[in-house]
């Protein structure tokens, strides 16, 4: 057996029935096999055509050439990628890099990868441009999405940005989506939020003139305590400090602010 050049695969041949000498001539079996890993470049539908020559030798010097033509026809196969369910967490009020998402496609140049936050309402993620591919965010739907080459789809991935919603540090899901347009392939992505202490603030109103020598003033209701955002509420005032007096001397003992 003779394979043509540039032939992937290998076909075996036999005699199955042998008659030779009789005039009836004989019955050949054959085998074609072909590593999946070499025929996966194939794309749906492309086709590669195997040539092979058998000669039959009768022993007594007379041969004969048959020649094979195989035909292989390519299947889509699916496109695939690294850390579609990778875990991520972020810190609050804090961009996070996600980790990337690497994209292979044995058969398909162009691929469309698309996350999807599980609420928009949690933060946003980064739009760009790399080369021709330019990804989209919609902020309605919490979607993000890129169609191009795999190379630059790989490129915007790599650069793919969390960015949380102000004082948000809620837990989340990102769910992750590969497509070379006809096959498939999905994760989520599992978010954590570590909660900042946020600062906490107050308001003050300037406190009424008194007289010299008025002795001890006191005015209730002189500031309001702000602890920060929501999931913040529950704290509460440790102590106020009065510092940068401008004129001490005015005072026989500093002023002081109550926790109440």
């Amino acid at each position: 057996v003779t394979p043509s050049a540039g032939a992937l695969g290998s076909l075996t041949a036999s005699v199955s029935t042998d008659t030779t000498g009789t005039g009836l001539g004989g019955v050949v079996s054959w085998n074609y096999s072909v590593a999946d890993t070499l025929v996966e470049y194939l794309a749906a539908d492309q086709i590669k055509v195997e040539t092979f020559t058998i000669t039959l030798d009768d022993g007594n010097g007379g041969t004969v050439d048959r020649t094979i033509d195989l035909t292989i026809t390519g299947t889509n196969d699916a496109p695939t990628a690294t850390n579609l369910s990778a875990p991520e967490t972020y810190i609050e009020d804090t961009p996070l890099n996600l980790i990337n998402v690497v994209i292979s496609d044995v058969d398909s140049a162009i691929v469309t990868a698309t996350l999807t936050l599980s609420d928009p309402a949690v933060g946003s993620l980064n739009a760009a441009t790399s080369g021709a591919v330019t990804s989209t965010y919609n902020t309605g739907t919490g979607v993000w999405s890129a169609v191009g080459t795999i190379a630059n789809v790989n490129t915007l991935l790599a650069g793919l940005t969390f960015t949380p919603a102000l004082n948000f540090n809620g837990n989340f899901t990102i769910a992750t989506n590969v497509s070379d347009g006809v096959a498939t392939i999905t994760g989520s992505k599992a978010v954590t939020g570590t909660p900042v202490n946020d600062q906490p603030g107050f308001t003050a109103t300037d406190p009424p003139a008194v007289g010299e020598d008025s002795g001890l003033q006191s005015l209730a209701n002189w500031s309001t305590f702000n602890p920060g955002p929501a999931d913040e509420s529950m704290q509460t005032v440790l102590a106020y400090t009065v510092s940068d007096v401008s004129n001490p001397s005015l005072f026989s003992a500093g002023p002081t602010v109550a926790t109440n």
